[in-house]
């Protein structure tokens, strides 16, 4: 793909970003015009109840589906890459599922529930990065390659599954709770949780853009990787490191929302091609479209269904509809790999 046609794929996933990101702010339990959006958003001095649900629901809401999939994407590709591995995405590694246990057992056991909505954030982000640091220190290890690291990220997330579930056997009062957080959720996000990932989006983006050349190398063996003057092992572990992270940022906001980091890389590759200078970006690109689609289908899905489905009352969790449509994605991937003798 040379420089022109990347330019172009790249303005269209922009205007394509923008028309989503429009159709969130207008869509919902309360549809709102394009004209009264502009109209509310571009008059400070008017105070109104739809001037507030855009401003502070709807718009941070928007904004942190884009960078948590964003974020999410990235760390699909970088995982992608340094594992060699087509289906790797964030959740492979433990990150998610250490970041789920504790929010799980703050959830549960806090004594501090007034604050819970700013609390929980923190804790999970904990969790995450904790997750993090065990993996790291684990690939350290003799004869642990990236492979074997995925594998021990799959048993420790089993493991973990295996802790949630006995904690919901025993506290079914806070099983709804627990079960969101689970799924994965944009609902009740606002500028709180926006103020929590933004750290994470403005250090990590632009150091997971950065790794575009290794990655590159890595792409092409050990071999000629070490003859280019890189690093294997050191590189191998600071991209494993910054996908963490990335994925740390997002789920500690929105909850273990799966498929979104898988998805969004393959899209990308198909677009734009193996070259990481200009997957890297267009992932990030179509994983923010593909998450802020799916909150807007959350949002609008609930009325469309039969009441004796799900009451009109609920907003249907995000990760529920980036299941639905990962689901049979990951097993056409699967399907697709075993077909090209690929899976590993």
């Amino acid at each position: 793909m040379n420089i022109y046609t990347f330019k172009r794929l790249w303005s269209i996933l922009c205007i394509l970003l923008l028309l989503f990101f429009s159709l969130h702010l207008i869509l919902g339990g309360l549809s709102v015009e394009i004209q009264t959006v502009v109209k509310e958003l571009m008059n400070p001095n008017h105070d109104s109840t739809v001037r507030n649900i855009l401003l502070n629901l709807r718009l941070p809401r928007a904004i942190i589906a884009v960078l948590c999939g964003g974020m999410l994407g990235l760390a699909g590709a970088l995982l992608q890459s340094v594992i060699s591995n087509p289906l790797a995405e964030p959740g492979v590694i433990g990150v998610t599922a250490l970041s789920t246990l504790f929010a799980v057992l703050w959830i549960t056991y806090s004594p501090f529930s007034i604050l819970m909505s700013y609390s929980l954030p923190v804790v999970a982000a904990i969790g995450a990065t904790l997750s993090v640091a065990l993996l790291y220190r684990i690939s350290k290890f003799p004869h642990i390659g990236m492979q074997k690291l995925a594998l021990i990220g799959v048993l420790f997330s089993v493991i973990i599954q295996a802790f949630i579930s006995l904690i919901l056997l025993q506290q079914q009062q806070a099983m709804g709770s627990i079960l969101l957080w689970m799924i994965g959720s944009l609902n009740g996000r606002t500028w709180s949780q926006f103020y929590m990932v933004v750290p994470f989006a403005l250090i990590l983006i632009p150091i997971a853009l950065s790794f575009a050349g290794i990655v590159n190398g890595l792409r092409l063996g050990d071999e000629k990787a070490r003859t280019l003057g890189i690093n294997l092992q050191s590189s191998k572990k600071y991209i494993l490191l910054v996908a963490g992270l990335l994925t740390a940022g997002a789920v500690s906001t929105v909850g273990a929302i799966a498929f979104v980091g898988l998805i969004g890389p393959h899209i990308a590759r198909h677009l734009a091609g193996e070259d990481a200078r200009l997957f890297l970006p267009i992932s990030f690109l179509t994983s923010s479209l593909l998450l802020l689609a799916a909150d807007i289908i959350a949002q609008v899905a609930v009325p469309l269904l039969p009441d004796a489905w799900v009451p009109f009352t609920i907003q249907l969790p995000t990760g529920a509809v980036t299941a639905l449509i990962g689901g049979p994605f990951f097993m056409y991937l699967i399907t697709k790999n075993m077909k090209g003798g690929k899976v590993s």
